[in-house]
Parts: C-alpha cells; sequence; structure tokens
C-alpha cells in the first residue's frame, strides 16, 4: 500500500513539474554583440601615471625627486612598474619622521623607487609570470634588492567582502610569506597594465627586503 502510494506521489510530483514547464514562454533570442578587453593602454608608465590626475600624485612626487622619471619614460627597454597608493606614500613618510617625502633624503626615496621597478615585464598573460614565489631582479644591487615574485592562480578566483567581491586569480605577490626571509608579503590591488614599456601592478603598501626581525631595511 505504501509502494503504491510513493508511486502515484512520485507521478504527481514530476507531472506538475512538466505542466509548468509547458507553461513558460519560449525565451526570447537577444543579439549580443561581445567586446575584447584591451589590456594595452598604448602609452608609457609615465603618461599612465599622469593620466590618471591626482590618484598617484605622491608616486609621481617620489619619482620625481629622486630624477627616475626616464626609467618611466623610456620605450626601449621593458619594466615591471609596481605603482604605491597615495596613503601608503604617505605614511613611508611619517615612519620616517617627515611629511612630505621631498624632506627624505634623495638617495633614500631613489633606493624606494629603484625596488620597486624589476627588471623585464612580469604579467598575468602570456605566461609571463611565475605561479611560485621566484626571485626577480629589482634595480637595487645586493642583499636589498631581493625580491620575489608570483602570479595567483587561486581555485578561488573571486571571494566576498562587505566592500563586494575581490579577484584573486591574476593578482600579483611580492614576497609572499615565508619565500623572501621576513620582507612582507604584497598582493596587488589592480594588475596587468600593460604599457609601451612594460607593465604596471598597483599596490596598496609598499615592498622591502628584511632578512629577519633584526634586519634594518634599506629604506
Amino acid at each position: 500500500m505504501k509502494s503504491n502510494i510513493l508511486k502515484f506521489s512520485y507521478i504527481l510530483f514530476f507531472s506538475l513539474i512538466f505542466l509548468s514547464c509547458e507553461m513558460l514562454p519560449l525565451q526570447k533570442s537577444f543579439k549580443y554583440d561581445g567586446e575584447a578587453i584591451d589590456i594595452n593602454v598604448n602609452m608609457t608608465a609615465y603618461d599612465w601615471l599622469y593620466s590618471k590626475g591626482d590618484q598617484f600624485e605622491k608616486m609621481i612626487e617620489a619619482i620625481e625627486y629622486a630624477e627616475m622619471s626616464d626609467y618611466y619614460k623610456q620605450d626601449s627597454l621593458e619594466y615591471t612598474f609596481l605603482v604605491i597608493k597615495n596613503p601608503a606614500l604617505e605614511n613611508w613618510a611619517n615612519n620616517n619622521g617627515v611629511l612630505k617625502i621631498s624632506d627624505l633624503p634623495k638617495e633614500k626615496v631613489r633606493d624606494f623607487i629603484k625596488y620597486h621597478i624589476i627588471k623585464g615585464r612580469y604579467s598575468a598573460y602570456y605566461n609571463e609570470s611565475p605561479i611560485e614565489p621566484s626571485f626577480v631582479k629589482t634595480l637595487v644591487n645586493g642583499e636589498d634588492g631581493l625580491m620575489t615574485l608570483n602570479c595567483v592562480k587561486s581555485s578561488y578566483p573571486i571571494y566576498y567582502t562587505n566592500d563586494g567581491p575581490v579577484i584573486t586569480s591574476g593578482n600579483i605577490m611580492i614576497n609572499a610569506l615565508y619565500s623572501n626571509g621576513s620582507s612582507p608579503q604584497r598582493s596587488s590591488l589592480t594588475t596587468n597594465i600593460i604599457t609601451t614599456n612594460g607593465v604596471i601592478h598597483v599596490f596598496g603598501d609598499y615592498s622591502f627586503y628584511k632578512r629577519d626581525v633584526y634586519y634594518t631595511p634599506l629604506f
């Protein structure tokens, strides 16, 4: 008896589903014109920074004060430019006991900029960036120039916060945890801006080399 009732319930359930599907109107066809995203900005790193108005005014101030603008303007070599947002640069100046970047010794600011320029182009496109933390060559010579870089290939490419979705897959990671002594890990906020002289990655904080907790960073 129970078996018959159960069979009848299944038949009734699937019949209702079938009828409901029959009652739905057919979906209309819509034309969709896809457009490929062009990752190339067709300008130098220097011009791109200036095109963003005051978004990177502190970075521009540091570049100009350090007399390093030629690296961002030239188009004969490709570099990976790590661009730092204004608040982090203000904090860096304050942490060094001054209000403005131009109040710091010029050589110190120059070392800062040099550490944030990597020889060669490392992006998430064309398999240019390693997926495991690997050492890359910055413009700083010696131990203080040590830096690791990798492209994040996350199995969970998007996670959600109170501020909205955060895309992780394709991000550039600098000095991933334990890959370069006690150097702090930094993850890019905006990545893979391909310029005529390399690629730009934007970060919310600056990077530096630190061998261990007792080591004094170069800048």
